[in-house]
């Protein structure tokens, strides 16, 4: 009966599952969801709501991840939870991209950009970049190209791994320039 230990623990299996590609993590992180909400915890629910926006991405359904998204910001913006924050920025960023609306993705991305600074947190400034290189690859073909060298160049620097699920994204997307 432990509904915030069911939400944690359906979040992160819907995440290591979705990592590995499998359909099964979306009935898990509809699962989180629902615990997260019985328990009201508005931190968890953000990660959770977070989890559907990524699958909703992967599915190409940029609505109901854009849905999920700005509740998820929304929670984390209530309790101040910065990496929350610029995680729900870098999900609600892509959703717009996918549904063609590049000016707010690129708000998204830069405010994610401009919050990881200020944490510090490397791996989301660096995710935060290739995020707005994905924005920029069609308008501006040339910056794409900066901004992904100079992502790669600091990730090499500091040893910050991609996921696999990212690497493929950003090879195709290299491809493209």
């Amino acid at each position: 009966d432990d509904q915030w230990g069911l939400a944690v623990c359906n979040v992160l299996l819907a995440r290591t599952l979705f990592d590995l590609g499998d359909p099964a993590a979306a009935g898990f992180a509809r699962t989180g969801v629902d615990h997260a909400r019985r328990a009201a915890d508005r931190h968890v629910l953000g990660i959770a709501l977070t989890q559907i926006a990524q699958i909703a991405i992967a599915a190409d359904d940029a609505a109901a991840a854009a849905s999920a998204a700005s509740e998820a910001l929304d929670l984390q913006e209530r309790i101040g939870y910065t990496e929350g924050i610029v995680s729900a920025l870098h999900v609600l960023g892509t959703a717009h991209r996918l549904s063609g609306d590049l000016d707010a993705a690129r708000r998204h991305h830069r405010r994610a950009l401009g919050l990881a600074s200020r944490i510090g947190h490397a791996a989301a400034m660096c995710e935060a970049v290739e995020d707005l290189a994905h924005d920029e690859v069609v308008d501006r073909p040339d910056v794409a190209a900066l901004l992904l060298r100079a992502t790669r160049a600091e990730r090499d620097r500091r040893g910050l791994p991609l996921r696999q699920r990212d690497a493929h994204e950003l090879a195709d997307l290299e491809r493209m320039l």
